[in-house]
This record gives structure tokens, C-alpha cells and sequence, in this order.
């Protein structure tokens, strides 16, 4: 009688945790529509212009990476895979396949990830710029949650860094758009500074002789124990390739840089891009 009093319990519990762990994809489901939804409310197509002034190397980047009968981007989704450093040393690399989609001129995206942290178990990451707002939130089996970081100036700083960075995957936001600017460093590289409502972010893109964006720098706010601390940032790109009309790298690598010592956290590919073009 216990016995069978024990396994109807760990069969109710077990039932439980399923019915959880379904509910929670769902409700992630549904944020995710819903966050893409304001995504593509919030473009607004009367925003497109030509940005001012564009050093000689920008200019030469974006003659081979759009051609010239090529729509400028409204919307891309991404289909990513990689590794993510969840821990420390090279054990701390875990497989993630994610989803992003990004705003082809206003300011916008989110990623949606999940992260494989051992058979059966994964944490579920989005990370996300839309209107304004920014958003992080992990949980684990999408019902334990494990981070909810508050929209606050720090995020929506390192959001729209992120968004700015990313646009090699866009490369038509890098010529038109609000609030972009761009200032002349050397032969090889510019400063672009994108300014979106009361957030302002400024990175320097490197280019190789061949034209190619690999490397964009900056400082970016970094949370340490709860406090965010502006740490230098840098990311590169590689396997430059034509997809869907647009020249853009396959491969990135990005990590923060802490007492001049780079730690990579990101590494990934693009699997598969889908371009949308920009509405009249």
C-alpha cells in the first residue's frame, strides 16, 4: 500500500513538472510572438534617410556588401548555432541554437536561445531591444527562472550596443536610419555613434583590405555582483559570403575585455538569414 501510495505521488510530481515545464514553453511561445510583433510595429519606414557624412572606408564596405539594386533591409531573421560560456575554463562552453530577428532601421531585436547545459536540461535566454526597451531573462526548462534583469539606462546601453554591432548582418542599416553618425578614424577603420530616444552608443568598426567588416570596439556595460561596470567590448567576424542578396559574415566571436585580458563569451554561426525588405 505504500509502495503504491509512493509511486502515485512521484507520478503526480512528475506529471507536475511536465505540465509546468509545457505551460512555461508555451507562455515563452507567446512572449516571443508578442515581441515580435511590436518589433515589426515599431519600424517606421518614414525614418529612412541617408546618414551624413560617410568615411571613404565605410563607403567602400557598403558598395560590396549591398548591390546596387538591392531593397534596404525592413527585417532579418537569423538562424544561429554556437557555444555560450556559462562557467569558467573550456568546460564552460555549452551548445546554444537561437533565433534572432532584427529591425532593419529603427533601432530593434530579440534573441531567442536555448542553451544545452546537460541531457535534458537547458536554460531558455532571451535577450531583447524593442521600442526603447530593453529585456534579459533566463530560465531553466523555461519555468525556473535564473535571471530578470530590469530595463534600466545600463541595459538599454548594452542592448543597443549589441544592436549596433549586429548590423553586419544588416549592412543597409549602416547607410540609412535615425540617429546614425559616422566619424572618420583611419584607412581601416570609423567610429559609428547610433542615438535611439535618451540612449546613445558609439563603436569603431575595423575593416580588412579587402573591404570586409571584421571587428567592431567599445565600451559597453557589463553587470559584476549586481552592479554594472563600462568594460571595454570587442567582437569579430569572419567567413564573409553572399546570402539573400547581401554580403555578410557567417562567423563571430565576441568577449569582454577585464584588466587587458580578452574573455570570449559568444561564439557562433549563421545558419540561415531570411531578409524582408523595407516597406515604402
Amino acid at each position: 500500500m505504500v509502495l503504491k501510495l509512493l509511486l502515485a505521488l512521484v507520478a503526480t510530481l512528475t506529471l507536475g513538472v511536465i505540465g509546468a515545464i509545457a505551460l512555461g514553453g508555451l507562455q515563452w511561445r507567446d512572449t516571443v510572438k508578442a515581441r515580435d510583433a511590436a518589433l515589426t510595429a515599431s519600424i517606421d519606414a518614414t525614418g529612412r534617410k541617408e546618414c551624413g557624412s560617410v568615411p571613404q572606408v565605410v563607403l567602400r564596405y557598403l558598395a560590396q556588401s549591398i548591390p546596387l539594386d538591392a531593397p534596404d533591409i525592413g527585417v532579418a531573421r537569423l538562424t544561429q548555432s554556437g557555444t555560450f560560456q556559462m562557467g569558467e575554463g573550456p568546460e564552460g562552453w555549452r551548445p546554444f541554437d537561437a533565433t534572432e530577428v532584427m529591425s532593419g532601421l529603427t533601432p530593434g531585436f530579440y534573441w531567442d536561445a536555448v542553451i544545452k547545459m546537460a541531457p535534458g536540461i537547458h536554460v531558455r535566454v532571451r535577450d531583447s531591444y524593442v521600442a526603447g526597451s530593453a529585456e534579459m531573462v533566463a530560465k531553466i526548462l523555461n519555468v525556473v527562472s535564473v535571471m530578470k534583469a530590469a530595463d534600466d539606462p545600463e541595459l538599454r546601453q548594452g542592448a543597443l550596443s549589441r544592436y549596433l554591432a549586429e548590423a553586419a548582418w544588416i549592412p543597409t542599416r549602416l547607410r540609412i536610419g535615425p540617429g546614425l553618425t559616422w566619424r572618420s578614424i583611419d584607412a581601416q577603420s570609423a567610429e559609428a555613434t547610433l542615438v535611439d530616444g535618451q540612449t546613445s552608443v558609439s563603436l569603431r568598426f575595423t575593416f580588412n583590405p579587402a573591404g570586409d567588416l571584421v571587428e567592431v570596439y567599445g565600451l559597453r556595460q557589463r553587470e559584476v555582483e549586481g552592479e554594472y561596470v563600462e568594460t571595454p567590448w570587442i567582437g569579430r567576424f569572419g567567413e564573409h559570403r553572399d546570402v539573400g542578396g547581401y554580403r555578410i559574415p557567417l562567423t563571430g566571436e565576441v568577449a569582454w575585455i577585464v584588466e587587458g585580458e580578452e574573455k570570449p563569451y559568444w561564439r557562433g554561426r549563421i545558419v540561415e538569414a531570411e531578409f524582408t525588405p523595407l516597406g515604402p
